[in-house]
């Protein structure tokens, strides 16, 4: 991309971590940005374990931070992708109140590609987590394909991610 997609702008107006906040807020007790963030923000921000150690190393944060406040799980959203909406996070939020000890995440395509960042995780998880994060293989996806999870079928164009300019 050439500049952190957090400062991004966001067609709504705001910035794309501005408008990650404003879908997620309405589902949480508190949000809070995992990773490194330049721009100035009213937002609690979570160092990484790992600097630059990717999505792993965000929920691995997020997740302790959750453990020590005594929080549920933690509800991922990522600030990549600016056309997830709130109902689509409704949608997860829902299947997580009925099984609140098993990671819910979202699948999107053919329900069969997974979304771990758009996903709520048991704060139970937070040592494996740790784990995940310090090691070599940090894959999200992988992890999760060996944990027991629940699924939520999303439209694949709400979890499209902005990795490129052409993306945007």
């Amino acid at each position: 991309m050439g500049r952190e997609k957090a400062t991004l702008p966001h067609d709504q107006g705001g910035t794309f971590w501005r408008h990650a906040v404003e879908q997620l807020a309405p589902l949480c007790n508190e949000v809070c940005l995992a990773g490194k963030l330049t721009a100035t923000t009213d937002q609690m921000v979570l160092a990484d374990q790992t600097p630059s150690g990717g999505p792993a190393c965000g929920v691995a944060s997020a997740l302790q931070h959750a453990s020590a406040n005594a929080f549920d799980a933690v509800f991922v959203n990522p600030v990549d992708m600016p056309l997830l909406k709130t109902d689509d996070l409704q949608r997860v939020h829902e299947l997580w109140q009925t099984h609140q000890h098993q990671i819910v995440v979202a699948v999107s395509g053919n329900e069969s590609r997974l979304e771990p960042l758009v996903a709520i995780y048991p704060a139970q998880y937070a040592s494996a987590l740790k784990t995940l994060a310090n090691a070599q293989d940090r894959s999200l996806y992988r992890w999760i394909r060996g944990q027991p999870h629940l699924c939520v079928p999303l439209p694949t164009n709400s979890c499209r991610n902005m990795n490129t300019p052409e993306d945007l």
